[in-house]
């Protein structure tokens, strides 16, 4: 049978001083951080592991990397690790997938105790499977939305990687999460949940040039209350801000990671375009929501938050992002303080040519090189 190839083209992680280009679809690939060269696949001896997630966690207190990818087939199950700044596999765990059945999953939520992952219906078995083995259909292109199915909410405790809770929810789609935190006998989790139906996102995925955007193509950002009391269960799932656009992409200030966040940092959609034409930051203190709108024709990526040297407020941070000038064809590198979120860039760097459309990065700071 054929496995997928990985194109690594997700995220950016910076670890075991290397640099790491990194996909769900294998496990990453080191590249050199001056020239970019590939040097090779980085498998941290990984063992029977096919996939490395684009979204791991960092536990900065900690100083340990959490993730997760797709156990290699037959086998149908998540593998779980965390790995050592030196590079080492100090713990392991599994979440089987009921039913032998392959499940995307894309990014997992991290507490300081937990993590949390919601496994949608969006599934690959039988004959799809099969045909996406032999090589004669795309592993991308074979996943099916199961109306009647539910989504599987897991949570994790990181000291031990064993499964705490398992439980079901009515069925939602998503892709990512903002954030997480312990809160009394559970969890609060923010979830990212897909305004309209799975197969109209990912058509859009197959051909990002003829790509059409509209609101069932963005998310609104959910609060899921988590009760650990017992065997686990969900008590609430709402709307954090009916006022937030349509969005992607959250963010955090890495300070408050983990815990309660008064700010969440999004792309968002305001109806302009077809793409997300603006910035957005949540105040859960006030319940309000602030905008940075980019000009007509501008498109921003996802940002980075980058903490001010000597800050101590959490929105003592630069938010760090690139954006597309369609006018010109052209890429402009922003950078936008978080003490004046709707005001004027600080300093923007204009570039001769683009950035192509890229997902998600990392922030290095001056130093870790060696």
């Amino acid at each position: 049978f054929k496995l997928p190839t990985n194109p690594a083209n997700t995220s950016a992680l910076f670890w075991a001083n290397k640099l790491l280009a990194v996909c769900e679809g294998g496990l990453p690939y080191e590249v050199d951080p001056f020239s970019l060269a590939t040097r090779g696949v980085e498998d941290f001896n990984l063992k029977g592991v096919l996939g490395f997630s684009a979204h791991f966690k960092i536990d900065r207190k900690e100083r340990m990397l959490y993730n997760f990818g797709i156990a290699t087939p037959p086998n149908a199950a998540l593998a779980l690790f965390a790995i050592t700044e030196s590079g080492k596999v100090v713990r392991t765990g599994s979440i089987p997938l009921e039913g032998g059945k392959q499940k995307l999953v894309h990014d997992c939520a991290m507490s300081e105790k937990y993590l949390i992952f919601c496994i949608d219906p969006w599934t690959l078995q039988g004959a799809d499977f099969a045909k996406a083995l032999l090589g004669t259909a795309s592993f991308g292109g074979s996943y099916k939305w199961d109306q009647q199915a539910k989504t599987r909410v897991v949570v994790v405790a990181k000291a031990d990687l064993k499964v705490v809770a398992d439980f079901q929810v009515d069925g939602f789609s998503l892709y990512h999460f903002s954030n997480a935190w312990d809160e009394g006998a559970g969890l609060k989790v923010h979830v990212n949940k897909l305004i309209g139906p799975r197969e109209g996102l990912e058509k859009n995925f197959k051909n990002m040039y003829d790509a059409e955007f509209s609101r069932q193509t963005y998310n609104e950002i959910y609060e899921m209350t988590i009760d650990l009391s017992g065997d686990g269960k969900c008590t609430s799932f709402e709307p954090v801000c009916k006022e937030m656009l349509p969005m992607e992409f959250p963010k955090v200030a890495p300070s408050v990671m983990s815990r309660r966040a008064r700010y969440t940092y999004s792309s968002g959609w305001s109806g302009r375009a077809t793409y997300m034409d603006c910035l957005q930051r949540y105040d859960a203190d006030s319940k309000t929501v602030d905008f940075h709108p980019s000009e007509p024709n501008c498109y921003p990526s996802e940002v980075e938050l980058v903490p001010k040297k000597g800050g101590v407020s959490e929105d003592d941070v630069y938010i760090v992002y690139h954006e597309y000038d369609a006018a010109t064809h052209t890429s402009d590198i922003v950078v936008v303080d978080g003490k004046d979120f709707s005001g004027p860039a600080v300093c923007r760097i204009h570039l001769p040519h683009h950035i192509p459309y890229s997902f998600h990065g990392c922030v290095i700071q001056q130093g870790q090189w060696v």
